[in-house]
């Protein structure tokens, strides 16, 4: 084939940028995984249905923005994917008995006194463990709630304080000081003979997804 020198050239086509879908998935998968990175170092609590239900918000946003200037089957995609995620995550919490709070990892609390005592101990994914034994408990009844998504939690109690127990695991094991029970659906109860009329009362409501509780 001849070449002509008068023929016209083919026309340089630009490259083009990053399309509005992919600068929000971009931007949606930064705030996750700052997010995410937050809760395995244990610097922030993430609500992570209501994270996930502001991102679908910003893509909501976008694609109103966008409306007649583009085509937005990108975005489209992301929002539906971000529904399913969001309905699995809701539908996930309303199976299991552990709600989606808390970080990843291995977590430590060991309060000193009543003041440094929470009333909630969280963990999405891995070990917690909560010592009491240092905590003097004031008259009355104190409630306390710890759940585990996925992992272990292990609630150490003082011996100057009656204890009940009401424990729950989607799936696992549940260790009530000598009482050993597990299986799916474990739903376990523990309370000290003089519980009703102890003075000062402590109540532990556990709660896990898959894993195993323990209180000693």
């Amino acid at each position: 084939m001849s070449y002509d020198p008068f023929a016209p050239e083919s026309p340089v086509k630009e490259p083009r940028g990053p399309s509005v879908a992919q600068i929000t998935l971009g931007a949606i998968l930064i705030v996750l995984g700052a997010a995410w990175l937050l809760a395995a170092l244990d610097i922030a609590t993430i609500p992570w249905r209501g994270l996930l239900a502001a991102a679908l918000i910003v893509v909501g946003l976008v694609v109103a923005a966008m409306a007649g200037r583009e085509r937005h089957g990108g975005i489209m995609a992301i929002g539906v994917i971000l529904t399913i995620v969001l309905a699995l995550a809701s539908t996930a919490e309303g199976i299991l008995d552990a709600p989606l709070a808390g970080g990843i990892g291995e977590r430590d609390f060991a309060p000193r006194s009543f003041d440094d005592l929470e009333s909630e101990y969280r963990l999405l994914i891995g070990d917690l463990d909560v010592d009491l034994q240092s905590v003097t408990f004031p008259a009355g009844e104190t409630t306390v709630q710890v759940s585990v998504m996925i992992g272990q939690a292990i609630v150490h109690t003082p011996d100057e304080v009656a204890v009940a127990v009401d424990a729950k695991v989607t799936g696992g094991e549940v260790v009530l000081f000598d009482q050993s029970q597990n299986g799916f659906d474990v739903d376990a109860t523990y309370a000290d003979a003089e519980y009703a009329a102890a003075t000062n009362r402590l109540r532990l409501e556990i709660t896990g997804g898959f894993g195993r509780l323990e209180v000693e």
